[in-house]
């Protein structure tokens, strides 16, 4: 069952805060089940707040951010029949200023839909570059102002350090909010040269928050382009030789040191990563296919074998064609994923949840062959 539910949330997760996934048993009687990405529903009643049903956890918690001020979480006080028998809807603090979102917390879980609660405004600023980006009207002003953001994220400008660091403070205070809750994270995916940025710059107890976005957001790490990998590592030892730069000659040998500390801790938590970021032996492709094909030959969903043929047919490799067509499509798309990361196509969105299915059911054969592919077989 565990992977069951890895399967549907990973189709869940990545599509919408309100996405659903409707399950059905095939005995003819129709029942459906309706899964969700959260347990419960936060009502407004008034001004007051009520759980769609009774809580006996003295752990949970009503929390919100407000939109002033995003990265900073804060929380309203608990929520459970044990410290309020009758379960009153709860108010919000009178001295609120602003938009806010609000939900319940269990820890690390968060349990409700954040819900958009606007209060009186608020005369006071928004706090760092982000904050002001969120504070455009909602729509196409907001789109832009976010867009201008990730660009300076993902640029040398003097303030890109600033906003990839206001980044990484909001990944890393998600603990449980679906990252599709912001939007300036749903826009990640079309700013790959931000994403690699992240991934370098995190702080190792940001990192994993960081490398999780790929399971909560329609992109995968082992799609990203070489070119951006490039650019985030120049960027990164760069700002390094900042950091070092009263070391004066040694200055160069502890950047690379922090250069290579920071490959090594996102190839652990994505080994794909690894012969992207660095060298790495690869086994070859015809030892490889043969060895999957014995082994898992009777696990292979089969299919029309065109997904990738149709668009890459000359960069594929022609090896394959000794098996039947209908596993062309798991066959290929290791290889088609380590294409994009050769910059020779771009995955859509669809493509990029096929590649992670793949990758999660036949995890050795993917590795193996999207390493080689990337040396450039064909």
């Amino acid at each position: 069952m565990s992977a069951i539910a890895l399967d549907i949330a990973s189709v869940l997760l990545p599509t919408s805060i309100d996405a659903e996934v409707v399950l059905d048993m095939n005995n003819g009687i129709n029942t459906n089940w309706h899964v969700r990405q959260f347990p419960l529903e936060l009502k407004k009643e008034g001004t007051r707040f009520v759980a769609s049903e009774a809580i006996v956890d003295d752990s949970v918690e009503l929390w919100g951010r407000s939109f002033l001020d995003p990265l900073v979480e804060q929380s309203f006080g608990p929520y459970s029949l044990l410290s309020d028998s009758n379960h009153r809807p709860i108010a919000l603090p009178d001295e609120l200023h602003g938009d806010w979102l609000v939900y319940l917390r269990r820890e690390t879980r968060v349990l409700t839909r954040p819900q958009y609660v606007r209060t009186v405004p608020s005369g006071s600023a928004p706090v760092g570059i982000l904050a002001q980006a969120m504070a455009a009207p909602f729509g196409a002003a907001q789109d832009q102002a976010l867009a201008e953001f990730l660009k300076l994220a993902g640029s040398d400008e003097p303030e890109s350090a600033a906003a990839l660091a206001e980044l990484l403070k909001l990944v890393e205070s998600l603990k449980g909010l679906p990252p599709v809750t912001f939007n300036v994270l749903t826009k990640l995916p079309a700013f790959p040269d931000v994403l690699a940025r992240l991934a370098y710059c995190a702080q190792p107890d940001q990192r994993d928050a960081v490398m999780g976005l790929a399971f909560g957001l329609p992109f995968a790490w082992f799609t990203i382009a070489k070119c951006h990998w490039k650019a985030a590592e120049q960027a990164f030892g760069q700002a390094s030789m900042e950091l070092f730069k009263d070391l004066g000659a040694d200055a160069p040998r502890f950047s690379l040191q922090r250069i290579e500390m920071a490959r090594k801790a996102i190839s652990e938590r994505q080994p794909l990563l690894a012969p992207v970021l660095g060298e790495c032996d690869a086994v070859p492709l015809g030892d490889a296919a043969q060895a999957f094909m014995r082994h898992a030959v009777q696990q292979i969903q089969t299919t029309h074998g065109t997904r990738y043929r149709a668009r890459l047919a000359t960069a594929l490799p022609a090896y394959f064609q000794r098996f039947n067509q209908q596993y062309y499509d798991t066959l290929d798309a290791p290889c088609a994923a380590a294409l994009a990361v050769r910059g020779e196509w771009n995955p859509t969105p669809s493509d990029i949840q096929h590649f992670k299915l793949i990758e999660r059911t036949f995890p050795t054969w993917f590795s193996e062959a999207f390493a080689v592919s990337l040396q450039g077989y064909s």
